[in-house]
């Protein structure tokens, strides 16, 4: 016979801690609020408990908000501020900040900001702020980049809302800042760097752009895109692998090439690369065989990369000397999930060099 499951219901109210909690059933709070100063707000003595409709904090802390003594704690609508101990599966512990400052912004325009938020697990954002997006939704565990966008305001209108964040409980952000007429327009694109690695389901949509562009150059030289689309074992499966204006698109229209020797381009759409394909390799080199020529010439070369005709970052290629080729970046694919690597560096022996290292054989 199995057992009944009590119902415990709680007056709505504002409650100060320690409250203990010596018995199991379900406890509907009713949205009251739940606090306590320097120690645990809500203890657990008893195991099968389940919590509903609350914020509990605990403040200055030096306890939990919630601690329970068994690990099967359940929870339904509750915000926390500060840590929780006995949810299954997920760490006490979540350093968040509890403010997000855009400053000022310029009014009548759309305004993007970017920003990195650390989280321990696996969570996602609900956001009800009117007028601003954010994107992506879901967070991975550890670091994550967020584009926040916010729509065109007017001049000296206050932009202040809250967002949460929701594992198994709810945790708040606040987010602040002020339209301004007589301030830039904020893009505020993040600048990636050599080595780093992010998922692009988190920050890429429908099909994207990857320009090279550069301050100046010291000699007059002609700059190409070539891609090498890969298997897993990183060569090309045929020469048609490789995409450049000789071969400007691949067979499944996933890449294309373009642009012109000044800012040559790339474009990828994911959804469309055949299924054996597991990698792509996004190049540039310098055209001709004139030794006299490489990229220490170019003066601050950079990749910009687009998504839905919106930039999203940028990646300087930095400390390039004598090398008439580079790797600029890599799209590989790891345990079903895409990822973007930012490789910046490349061969001095030119184009011969960089095909073969793809597996594809050039004459010459």
């Amino acid at each position: 016979m199995e057992e009944t499951i009590k119902s415990f219901d709680v007056k709505k109210d504002e409650y100060k801690g320690t409250l203990t909690i010596q018995k199991s059933g379900i406890y509907e709070l009713n949205n009251s609020i739940i606090w306590s100063y320097k120690k645990s707000t809500i203890k657990v003595t008893a195991k099968g408990v389940t919590l509903k409709n609350a914020r509990i904090a605990v403040i200055d802390g030096e306890g939990y908000a919630i601690e329970a003594d068994f690990p099967d704690l359940i929870l339904e609508n509750v915000e926390v501020k500060g840590s929780i101990k006995g949810l299954p599966s997920e760490p006490e512990n979540w350093n968040l900040p509890p403010v997000i400052s855009l400053g000022e912004f310029k009014s009548e325009s759309e305004n993007i900001f970017f920003r990195n938020i650390e989280v321990p697990a696996d969570c996602n954002i609900i956001n009800n702020i009117y007028g601003l997006t954010i994107f992506p939704m879901n967070l991975k565990k550890g670091n994550n980049q967020i584009k926040i966008t916010v729509s065109p305001m007017h001049n000296n209108t206050i932009l202040y809302g809250e967002i949460f964040i929701q594992s198994k409980a709810k945790r708040r952000i606040c987010i602040s800042g002020k339209a301004i007429k007589d301030v830039p327009k904020s893009n505020n694109i993040p600048v990636l760097k050599k080595g780093q690695r992010i998922i692009i389901d988190e920050h890429f949509n429908g099909e994207f752009r990857f320009v090279f562009e550069r301050k100046s150059i010291k000699k007059n030289m002609d700059i190409d895109a070539y891609v090498f689309l890969t298997g897993e074992n990183k060569k090309a499966y045929c020469d048609e692998d490789l995409i450049f204006f000789g071969n400007p698109c691949s067979k499944d229209n996933s890449v294309k090439t373009g642009g012109d020797s000044k800012s040559p381009e790339v474009s990828v759409t994911l959804s469309k690369l055949d299924r054996k394909y597991s990698g792509i390799s996004i190049c540039f080199a310098i055209y001709g065989d004139d030794r006299n020529l490489d990229f220490s010439l170019v003066e601050l070369p950079v990749i910009h990369i687009f998504s839905s005709q919106n930039e999203i970052c940028q990646f300087p290629l930095e400390n390039l000397l004598n090398e008439k080729t580079v790797v600029a970046v890599e799209i590989y694919k790891y345990k079903n999930q895409w990822k973007l690597n930012c490789v910046g560096s490349g061969y001095r022996n030119g184009l011969k060099r960089l095909c073969e290292s793809f597996g594809i054989e050039v004459d010459g």
